[in-house]
């Protein structure tokens, strides 16, 4: 190959990696082109799903935020009449119905929601439970080993716990309950009374709660000064046989004059 060919083959080469180059720094900027306009038109559609999740109803009540369970009444009814609320409490696995039986206050002890036999049984509450009314208002559950009904209300034996998870929600068809809770010890010094005489009767029973020496008990006494003889108690109570209770949850209801 005289110098002249070799010049040509240098010249050729040369070309050809520039040509190279150039299409390759073309199909970038297209590609760039391509999905900036992409990113472009999909903004409206996340503005629009920001938007719409601003929109979705928050349930707040005096700064609590207050979970929408989304509960289908007419298909609780239905699958069993004895059903009239729903208990939460955030932090546990306390997240079932709750069930009354007018014949034998202990029916759900040993029967599911369905009223069918089960060893498990369910969420029922007190033969003397009249609705909200009564001083203090008990539900039970029975304690399981595996983690089921009312067995991780221990939970709030650890202090941390009780600190961080003061709220429970009871739902029925026309209206949320928010309780505070004041109260968790291990059952056996303080009797569960429902009712009560006159309202010295009622201070006296929440001095004793608060007056327990065990020390797994743990308590919120800034809540004390709303348990006056207006107050409403819920007491959700574990049970290791039909009338062996074991640990014990109370609290205060907060929005009981809200309709």
């Amino acid at each position: 190959m005289n110098n002249n060919d070799k010049k040509r083959a240098r010249y050729l080469a040369v070309s050809i990696t520039f040509l190279i180059a150039a299409v390759i720094l073309g199909l970038s900027a297209a590609g760039y082109k391509l999905k900036r306009l992409r990113t472009l038109n999909h903004q409206p559609a996340l503005r629009d799903e920001a938007e719409e999740a601003e929109e979705e109803k928050v349930n707040i009540w005096n700064g609590i935020v207050v979970p929408d369970k989304g509960i289908d009444w007419a298909a609780l009814k239905l699958q069993n009449a004895d059903i009239f609320a729903w208990i939460y409490i955030p932090g546990t696995r306390v997240d079932y119905p709750v069930l009354r039986s007018a014949g034998d206050p202990y029916f759900y002890y040993s029967h599911a929601e369905e009223g069918e036999s089960s060893e498990n049984g369910a969420i029922f509450a007190g033969g003397d439970f009249r609705g909200f009314s009564l001083s203090n208002m008990v539900v039970y559950g029975r304690e399981l080993s595996d983690g089921s009904r009312f067995s991780t209300l221990s939970y709030y034996e650890d202090a941390d716990f009780f600190d961080r998870s003061p709220y429970i929600f009871v739902y029925t068809p026309l209206k949320t309950y928010i309780f505070e809770i004041f109260a968790a010890y291990r059952y056996g010094e303080v009797p569960l009374e429902t009712e009560f005489g006159a309202k010295e009767d009622f201070t006296a029973y929440i001095e004793s709660v608060f007056g327990q020496k065990d020390l797994n008990s743990n308590f919120r006494r800034d809540t004390k000064t709303a348990l006056n003889e207006e107050a409403r108690v819920l007491s959700c109570a574990s049970l290791g046989g039909p009338e062996d209770i074991r640990y014990v949850v109370q609290a205060v209801l907060l929005n009981g004059g809200d309709q």
